[in-house]
């Protein structure tokens, strides 16, 4: 039997609650494999993917990539609320949060790598003159990595990035792999004004997270971040989810279900590499997961 005609890929919520994917997936069986093309996201944003990559591949065969982690910043972010994207890579989530925090909200994306930096920048101007740019939170696209210290560091990429241009890394000389390229580098509380508060914040830096976290310095622990989704490379506990912890936050294990996303006991055993979801308000996100269906998917 096909892949195709295998129950399990029925039990998928990107193909159940977006039946034309199914349609999709075909041609990209056909037509998409190793190409690079324009496709509209179910939020109504157009980006250029490589279906060569591993986020390019997964958004064409099924429409989104990595979906519970997509569906918790659409159902955890609020109108107006400032959101940060730290690792935004070519911009998925920060399309998502900016339609999400609609035209009174405001997102800044953090992006280190100076080619994919042009992708996001490129995809946000896009997105800025089309139609659906009326509804968007304002977007600030900053090239720079976030750290515990200001200064440069070297960008690493390792042997997979050519099939996941997700996986660059910022580390100290000798990290392994090739360096890309020597980046910029500075404290996340430097870069956020004093007053300002934030709603959400994804983080994904291939296991810098830590000092993303140490140089957020007053934002973390004092209110100043609610919610950050972030993932994590080593199995709870960690040194992040400690850090969390300590630092006033209950940690959640996001699990993307068939019917809504799911938030697990972090000691769960992941299916996959886990993303988290660390929240100073455990009701309201509790609250925010009980709704059936994927917002992220229409």
């Amino acid at each position: 039997m096909s892949k195709l005609f295998n129950a399990t890929a029925y039990c998928k919520p990107e193909l159940l609650f977006r039946p034309v994917q199914l349609f999709r997936r075909l041609v990209w069986k056909g037509r998409w494999r190793g190409r690079t093309g324009r496709v509209r996201l179910p939020w109504g944003l157009e980006m250029d993917v490589d279906a060569a990559d591993r986020i390019g591949e997964s958004i064409t065969k099924i429409g989104v990539y990595d979906l519970g982690t997509l569906e918790i910043l659409a159902r955890l972010a609020d109108p107006g609320e400032l959101c940060l994207d730290i690792g935004a890579n070519d911009g998925l989530m920060t399309g998502l949060l900016a339609r999400t925090v609609g035209k009174t909200g405001k997102v800044i994306a953090f992006e280190p790598h100076p080619a994919i930096f042009g992708t996001l920048r490129g995809h946000v101007s896009r997105w800025e003159a089309s139609p659906a740019g009326a509804a968007l939170g304002g977007i600030e696209c900053r090239e720079l990595a976030l750290s515990d210290v200001d200064g440069v560091q070297p960008l690493f990429l390792p042997e997979e990035f050519s099939g996941n241009r997700g996986t660059a890394f910022v580390g100290e000389e000798g990290s392994g792999g090739r360096i890309e390229a020597r980046v910029r580098t500075r404290r996340l509380e430097d870069e956020i004004p004093t007053e300002s508060r934030v709603g959400l914040m994804k983080i994904d830096v291939e296991g810098h997270e830590l000092k993303v976290l140490r140089g957020a310095g007053r934002l973390i622990g004092q209110d100043g971040v609610r919610d950050i989704v972030f993932e994590e490379h080593d199995l709870y506990p960690s040194p992040v989810t400690e850090y969390l912890e300590a630092s006033g936050y209950s940690i959640f294990l996001i699990r993307k279900g068939l019917l809504r996303p799911e938030l697990a006991q972090a000691s769960e055993r992941p299916r996959e590499l886990p993303n988290y979801l660390a929240t100073l308000d455990v009701g309201r996100a509790l609250r925010r997961m009980r709704g059936f269906g994927y917002r992220a998917l229409r």
